[in-house]
């Protein structure tokens, strides 16, 4: 079983009208949270994951993954694209899909 996330767009404010902080960030760790309650080892990001790309995305990112028994695979979206990878950072374990295939669970 595995599970798809995309859009998440980890910043520190994604909603400019409202004033919320950090509310991209909770969605993203109460997804992850709801993927491990399922027993989802699997979970693909679909891209533009971080948005822009800070010191403040990437460690958000970094500590909402490090410590959960999941896989993580990465389709780089469009915002991806133009920063540093992040499924390479220390403390992650992720593998990125956009320029080969690869095989999840033996198929």
């Amino acid at each position: 079983m595995l599970a798809f996330l995309a859009d998440v767009h980890l910043k520190k404010r994604i909603w400019v009208s409202l004033p919320i902080e950090g509310d991209a960030i909770v969605a993203f760790n109460t997804a992850l949270d709801k993927i491990e309650e399922l027993g989802v080892k699997t979970v693909i990001l679909g891209g533009d994951t971080l948005d822009p790309f800070s010191a403040f995305s990437l460690h958000s990112f970094q500590e909402a993954v490090k410590d959960r028994d999941i896989e993580i695979y990465g389709i780089l979206g469009q915002h991806d694209l133009s920063s540093p990878s992040w499924l390479s950072i220390d403390g992650v374990k992720a593998i990125e899909l956009s320029e080969k295939p690869v095989e999840i669970d033996g198929r």
